[in-house]
């Protein structure tokens, strides 16, 4: 089987933790490489963000990215991306007649991808979409994180919800919150939610995790993810900063905060963490905050093995891959209580929710796993248990069987639909 999966405005090969590069990334680039490990033949196409950049590149044996020219080979603005996605499009079409290529199924994630791959469809060859996001349910959740989005989004979004597409959501919560938004159910929709390496994310000990990451002797309370507003660490600086007005901080916490710029001018990022170090200054909390910038992902095990405690401050998840990361290491987890993060953490369990943005709450909560070692230790035990069911190989294989039961016969040649 030949897979084409579209990934317009960000690489799977990004850096993790900076603007635009988060779990959605990592999500299309385990199911690449998990794909191709059962033997499919799969092209990633991205947008060209960088002249440095090769056109091709086989990141793993069967599986390989192609960065595709739309507009300005240069990182621009998430808004402006969406003037560019029939350029995109048009490309992926050239690149296939150019190289006889006829995909068996096309996977498109995020809006902006959706575009492009209906733009792509002929005939009767299967066509899978996966959001990750929506602007409305987003909205309904963070008001204030969606100003940046074109009005175009939720026009486009309604129409890909409203096709005849195979529609893939991580929860059943999602679907649920469609309805509720959108006043309809999608025709056609599959459940697969994303996974997590087990081997990789696993319990390791603390204290010496803490020692190689100079936090010996520290109360650590871990914050991993894509440095953008939307992810409320500016929430967690709140409930510290009212920890210690009420006299409840420990001297001992150090609040490590995983995530920033990488090395392509990511100005989003630097943006965010800029704003961030403006408020810890503001506050005099620099000797709480621990701002340790992108941290590849093959060391990401360790800040889990050194945390005590693994915030998550957004006020809306669709899921929730840092909180399973964490689970799988056997760390509680905190964070504001929202349907994804329902899917991941069970409350008084694994971790604790609490409702979003209560920021003394929130920091009470940090408190109660920090201060009670049993408490802690209970609660690792059981966060690791309940994640097992949750693997990058059962996502594949539920892919697969979605792939399989769509595909009739031979797909003609890629072309662009020209209505």
């Amino acid at each position: 089987m030949r897979v084409a999966l579209i990934s317009y405005h960000t690489s799977p090969l990004a850096n993790l933790g900076s603007s635009a590069a988060g779990g959605m990334n990592l999500y299309i680039r385990r199911l690449a490489e998990g794909l191709a490990a059962a033997g499919c033949r799969v092209d990633v196409f991205t947008r060209r963000d960088s002249r440095r950049f090769p056109d091709m590149l086989e990141f793993t044996p069967g599986a390989r990215l192609l960065t595709v020219r739309a507009g300005p080979e240069r990182v621009v603005p998430k808004e402006e991306l969406a003037g560019h996605t029939m350029a995109f499009a048009r490309n992926i079409a050239a690149f296939a007649s150019d190289n006889k290529l006829r995909y068996d199924v096309i996977h498109s994630h995020y809006w902006l991808s959706g575009i492009a791959a209906s733009a792509l469809r002929f005939r009767d060859e299967p066509l899978i979409h996966m959001f990750h996001t929506l602007q409305r349910v987003k909205q309904l959740y963070q008001p204030s994180a969606t100003g940046a989005d074109p009005a175009s989004r939720d026009l486009a979004e309604m129409r890909l919800l409203r096709s005849k597409l195979s529609l893939v959501f991580s929860t059943e919560a999602e679907v649920d919150d469609v309805e509720r938004v959108y006043g309809f159910r999608p025709d056609s929709f599959s459940i697969i939610p994303p996974g997590v390496d087990h081997d990789r994310f696993q319990p390791q000990d603390g204290p010496t995790a803490k020692a190689r990451l100079g936090l010996a002797g520290r109360k650590v309370v871990l914050c991993v993810g894509r440095m953008d507003r939307a992810k409320g660490v500016d929430a967690l600086l709140d409930a510290i900063t009212g920890l210690r007005e009420r006299g409840e901080l420990s001297p001992a916490m150090r609040l490590v905060i995983v995530g920033g710029s990488d090395h392509r001018r990511d100005g989003v990022a630097a943006d965010e963490v800029a704003r961030l170090r403006g408020i810890v200054r503001s506050r005099d909390l620099g000797r709480f905050a621990d701002f340790r910038g992108v941290v590849p992902q093959e060391e990401l095990p360790l800040y889990y093995a050194a945390a005590d405690v693994c915030a998550v401050p957004s006020s809306y998840e669709s899921f929730g891959m840092v909180a399973l990361e964490a689970l799988s290491c056997g760390r509680p987890v905190v964070g504001f209580r929202s349907r994804g993060l329902e899917q991941t953490v069970r409350d008084g369990r694994s971790g604790l929710l609490v409702p979003v943005g209560e920021a003394l709450a929130f920091g009470r909560a940090l408190n109660q796993v920090l201060d009670d070692p049993a408490l802690a230790k209970r609660m690792g035990i059981a966060a690791r248990e309940s994640v097992r069911g949750f693997s990058w190989d059962l996502v594949v294989k539920r892919s697969m069987t979605l792939y399989e039961d769509l595909v009739a016969g031979v797909s003609p040649p890629l072309a662009v639909r020209s209505s």
